[in-house]
């Protein structure tokens, strides 16, 4: 008896260490495009751009753009994530970078 006890709780064990942990990561063929970015801040930038519509529950629907947003250390990378996640075409004149707010008008000129 004790062996089979001991047997079982082995399995069970090997059982929460190897599966267990594939099973946790959320969606991870969707999120893929983004976590390969080796940069930070790019990585975030994209994350806050990516909304998932076709999720089936009300709490994991939200919008978690402005989170990304404050992850991001670049201020100029930083006040463009911000103007898209609040849809404010007057944030892009906070960006210093030339190219970076060209980038930020054009999203909004379209």
């Amino acid at each position: 008896m004790k062996y089979l006890l001991k047997t079982l709780l082995t399995v069970f064990i090997a059982i929460n260490i190897f599966l267990i942990p594939s099973f946790s990561s959320a969606a991870p063929e969707k999120a893929s495009a983004c976590m390969e970015m080796a940069n930070a801040d790019d990585k975030n930038l994209c994350l806050s751009k990516s909304k998932d519509e076709d999720k089936a529950y009300g709490y994991t629907n939200k919008d978690h753009s402005h989170y990304y947003c404050t992850l991001i250390r670049n201020r100029d990378k930083q006040n463009f994530c911000y103007a898209l996640a609040n849809t404010n075409p007057n944030m892009c004149g906070l960006i210093v970078e030339k190219k970076l707010e060209d980038e930020c008008n054009a999203h909004f000129k379209n």
